[in-house]
């Protein structure tokens, strides 16, 4: 518990199956993943679930309002806006949303309202990243967080990433953070 734990290889080696293993959207076809010592496979998957938040590389980009968008991370606990905000803060989407004429119920792209907000790569992954940072969870697992970021905005959310007090499972080929992690996970072939 509270461990920050980096998984590091080269392209293709495996981590981010080891990601979705740990998730359960694989089965292993050997072995079993254990969680304290217990069989995921034991636990209820959508209890389970609630105590994880994850971010994949590949993350989805939604045409919601701002505060749909980051509700979805946890729909059963409708976050209040002041929660959505701190989420914003910590991923340094604050910056460019704390002066949008509608705040959180601007629409992100116009897709469904004319004064809708058309994001930059960064901007969505910062969107991304606040979604990941409002549910409220004991495992924090990040794909290749950053890969769209500067580095004043990547220093920013690693920051935040590594004093939280949740576990955190992390795939980066940023080497520079990889020191300052409890656990290093080497994987190869």
């Amino acid at each position: 518990e509270g461990d920050k734990i980096a998984i590091v290889g080269c392209n293709g080696a495996g981590k981010s199956t080891i990601i979705k293993l740990i998730m359960g959207l694989y089965k292993p076809s050997s072995g079993q993943i254990l969680i304290n010592g217990r069989n995921i496979s034991d636990f209820n998957y959508e209890q389970y679930c609630k105590l994880i938040s994850i971010m994949f590389q590949d993350y989805v980009n939604y045409c919601y309002t701002l505060r749909e968008n980051l509700s979805l991370s946890d729909i059963n606990n409708n976050p209040s806006d002041s929660d959505i905000i701190a989420s914003c803060k910590k991923s340094g989407a604050y910056d460019f949303i704390k002066n949008w004429e509608n705040g959180l119920s601007t629409y992100l792209t116009k897709s469904f309202d004319i004064e809708g907000k058309e994001l930059s790569g960064g901007e969505w992954q910062k969107i991304a990243i606040a979604r990941f940072f409002n549910k409220n969870c004991c495992l924090r697992i990040m794909d290749e967080p950053t890969s769209s970021l500067d580095l004043a905005s990547e220093d920013k959310i690693f920051t935040e990433i590594l004093n939280a007090k949740e576990t955190l499972v992390l795939v980066s080929h940023r080497a520079f953070y990889m020191k300052k992690m409890t656990k290093i996970i080497v994987v190869e072939n």
